[in-house]
C-alpha cells in the first residue's frame, strides 16, 4: 500500500496551503459575476441567439454506478415523455432522526440495488419490483439505529458497498453472499467508485483510498484535511482514463494518477458566494463530471468551474452554489443552483442561456435527461419535467413523499428513492 504525498511539481492551480491545512484560497483568475434577481440567473443574450441542439436520446440498460457511471456524463437517456408509475414498493429504512437516506440505487441486469439507512442492501426485479434477496451490513457490535451515508456500484456480477460504519463490502449481485468486508476505520458517506479493477472511496475525514476489486486489499492511501461540517450527502469520485477526481468536504477538488495515487492537481471551489445561512458548509456534494477531457464541478458555496482534466487549467467558473451534480449534455451543463433553480450553462463559456425557478421553497434534487426532458425530485414530493431546449416545465407528476436522492434512468424507466425508502418506477 502506497501513501501519498502532495506532488507539488507540474500541478496547474494547485494550492498546497489548502492541502496542508491553512486557510482556502478561492479559484485563481477571474470569478465570472453573472446578474441575479431572487437567485434566477439573467440569460446571456449571444446563447439565447444561437440554437440548442439537444443530442438524440439513447437506451442505456444499467445505471452500474452513482451519477450513472465512472464519468458521471450520460447524455440524454431514452424514456417516456408522458411516464406512468409502473410500480411502487418499500425498499427498506428511511430517513429518521437517528439516519439520513442518502444513497443512489444502482442498476445491472435486470435488478436495481437499495442501500437503506440501516447498512440493509437489497435487490428487487426492475420489471415489477419483486424482491430478490436482502442482506444486513451492518456490524453485529453496533448499536441499534442507523447512520448517514454509504454508496453502492456495481461491476462484474460484484456488487461494491460502502457504509456509514466505516466498511467497504463485495457481495454477489445475483445472490448477495457476502464475498468480503475491509474494515476503512472511519465512516464513509460517498458512494463507491468502480474502474480498472479499482475502488476509489473517499471517508468523512478526507482520506482517499483506492482499493482492490479482488479482495480489498490497499493499493494507495491520500489523507486530506478534514472539515468539521459538511452536508449529509452521498458523492462520488469520477474517473476517466489514468484519472480520479475526488470532491472533499473542504471545497477542494483533487486529480490522482489512478496507478500511483500521485496527487496531478487539485483547486478549490469554496469562495465567498452567500446564498442562505447553510452556505458556512464548504463541501462539494455533487458529484465531478468528466467529459471530453474536462471537469465539470459545483461548491456548496462558493462556485462551478470547468478544469482541464490533463493539467487542472482552469477553463472559467461561475459564481454561483449548488449540491446537486451537474448534467452534460451536447452543449450544455444542466444543474440546481442556488437552491431551487434550474440553470442551463454552456460547457465553454460558463453563461447561462436559461434559468428557472422550480419552486418558491424546498430543495430539488436532480436534474437527469430523459428524452431531451430535464427531471428533478423535491423535498415537497414531486418529480417535474422541464424542457431542456426552452426552460420550461412540461408536465410534473405527484410522489407523495419528500426526495433528496436524484433520479435515474434505465431501461426506458425512471426511477425515484423517496426520503421513506419508498421505491417506484415510472415507464
Amino acid at each position: 500500500m502506497i501513501t501519498v504525498a502532495v506532488a507539488a511539481s507540474g500541478c496547474s492551480g494547485l494550492d498546497l496551503g489548502g492541502f496542508l491545512g491553512s486557510d482556502q484560497k478561492p479559484l485563481a483568475g477571474q470569478r465570472e459575476a453573472i446578474n441575479t434577481e431572487g437567485g434566477v440567473l439573467a440569460p446571456d443574450p449571444e446563447l439565447l441567439a444561437q440554437p440548442n441542439p439537444i443530442p438524440a436520446a439513447r437506451t442505456n440498460a444499467n445505471w452500474p454506478q452513482a451519477g450513472g457511471n465512472a464519468t458521471h456524463a450520460l447524455g440524454n437517456l431514452s424514456a417516456s415523455r408522458q411516464p406512468k408509475l409502473a410500480w411502487s414498493i418499500d425498499a427498506g429504512t428511511g430517513s429518521s432522526d437517528e439516519g439520513r437516506l442518502t444513497a443512489q440505487p444502482v442498476v445491472a441486469n435486470g435488478r436495481i440495488y437499495v442501500l437503506d439507512t440501516q447498512s440493509r442492501v437489497s435487490a428487487f426485479s426492475t420489471a415489477r419490483g419483486q424482491k430478490v434477496w436482502s442482506v444486513s451490513l451492518k456490524p453485529k457490535d453496533e448499536e441499534a439505529g442507523g447512520g448517514v451515508g454509504g454508496g453502492l456500484a456495481v461491476e462484474g456480477g460484484r456488487l461494491y458497498v460502502t457504509t456509514t460504519f466505516g466498511e467497504l463490502a463485495s457481495l454477489d449481485a445475483a445472490r448477495g453472499s457476502i464475498l468480503w468486508r475491509k474494515r476503512l476505520e472511519v465512516p464513509v458517506r460517498a458512494s463507491p467508485t468502480v474502474s480498472g479493477g479499482k475502488i476509489f472511496v473517499a471517508g468523512v475525514n478526507n482520506e482517499v483510498q483506492a482499493l482492490s476489486t479482488g479482495d480489498g486489499s490497499s493499493l494507495w492511501k491520500y489523507q486530506g484535511v478534514g472539515e468539521q461540517a459538511a452536508r449529509a450527502a452521498s458523492t462520488s469520485a469520477a474517473v476517466s482514463g489514468n484519472t480520479v477526481v475526488v470532491p472533499l468536504t473542504t471545497g477542494e477538488i483533487l486529480a490522482f494518477d489512478t496507478s500511483s495515487g500521485l496527487s496531478n492537481w487539485g483547486d478549490a471551489l469554496s469562495g465567498s458566494t452567500r446564498f442562505s445561512g447553510a452556505s458556512v458548509l464548504t463541501d462539494i456534494a455533487g458529484r465531478p463530471v468528466i467529459q471530453d477531457g474536462r471537469v465539470y464541478a459545483i461548491a456548496h458555496a462558493g462556485s462551478m468551474g470547468a478544469f482541464d482534466l490533463r493539467s487542472g487549467e482552469i477553463l472559467w467558473n461561475l459564481a454561483v452554489s449548488g449540491t446537486e451534480t451537474p448534467w452534460v449534455a451536447g452543449d450544455y451543463l444542466y444543474t440546481v443552483v442556488n437552491k431551487n433553480v434550474l440553470a442551463a450553462i454552456s460547457k465553454t463559456k460558463g453563461r447561462p442561456r436559461w434559468s428557472y425557478r422550480l419552486s418558491e421553497s424546498g430543495s430539488w434534487a436532480g436534474p437527469i435527461m430523459g428524452n431531451g426532458l430535464l427531471i428533478a425530485a423535491s423535498s415537497e414530493g414531486s418529480l417535474v419535467f422541464v424542457s431542456a431546449e426552452t426552460g420550461r416545465p412540461v408536465n410534473t407528476l405527484t410522489l407523495g413523499e419528500p426526495t433528496f436522492i436524484s433520479p435515474l434512468i434505465a431501461g426506458n424507466t425512471i426511477f425515484v428513492l423517496t426520503d421513506e425508502a419508498t421505491l417506484k418506477a415510472f415507464r
